[in-house]
């Protein structure tokens, strides 16, 4: 079913699908060579903390985000609303360039650390939305990881999960504007399907996120300044 889906897609917009194929390509490429000529920095500890954040739309991940940044030391860098599966400088670097070339400055930076020039910082964040967490913690992105991101001294996995009712209600609402809230980032899954996985992932009944988990429910943490 995915794979007819993807051939649908790609018949319908070939000039789409040609550009993506070539960049899939020489993404492979450049992690090759990558593999052969960084391997005295991929043993470095780039990030002193690393912080993976995973939620649904409309559940409160940049308030609690920019509530966890304000805690920590130093130098903090984020990267928000990546890919799974995917580099996560480099998909910026590449969609500021596509859709915001004026972002000179964002662009080079994002570029110099997607070929392996690491800022080293305290902490990164960097956070998805709307992606089944099985894709989120695949194997593939963890053999990548350093690769991708630098070594890190610590991680952690931050999941974030609202009420289904306010949820479902906000994404209802905003859909009027933005229909792409009706939707998640699997073509197997409803938003539905996705709440109940990350309720499953917040109860313990499945286990993807397997570094330093914390789980927040953003309604006790809106409410409840003991539980924040």
């Amino acid at each position: 079913m995915v794979e007819k889906s993807k051939i649908v897609k790609a018949l319908k917009k070939p000039d789409l699908a040609l550009k993506k194929g070539k960049r899939f390509l020489a993404h492979n490429v450049e992690d090759f060579i990558r593999l052969i000529t960084q391997q005295h920095k991929l043993s470095e500890i780039v990030n002193q903390k690393e912080i993976r954040v995973a939620g649904m739309k409309r559940t409160g991940n940049h308030a609690i985000i920019n509530w966890v940044k304000s805690q920590q030391n130093g130098d903090v860098g984020f990267i928000n609303n990546v890919l799974a599966n995917q580099n996560p400088y480099r998909y910026k670097y590449e969609n500021l360039r596509d859709k915001f070339p004026e972002h000179k400055w964002a662009i080079e930076n994002n570029h110099q650390q997607a070929k392996g020039n690491f800022i080293k910082r305290d902490c990164l964040i960097y956070s998805y939305e709307d992606f089944p967490l099985e894709q989120i913690a695949s194997n593939k992105f963890e053999r990548n990881h350093d690769l991708y991101l630098g070594k890190s001294a610590m991680r952690y996995d931050l999941l974030i999960i609202r009420d289904p009712f306010n949820l479902f209600a906000s994404r209802l609402k905003i859909s009027s504007k933005a229909t792409h809230f009706l939707s998640v980032n699997s073509p197997n899954k409803t938003m539905i399907d996705l709440w109940i996985d990350y309720a499953k992932e917040y109860l313990g009944e499945t286990n993807y996120l397997k570094h330093n988990k914390i789980c927040i429910n953003y309604n006790q943490w809106f409410a409840d300044v003991e539980y924040q």
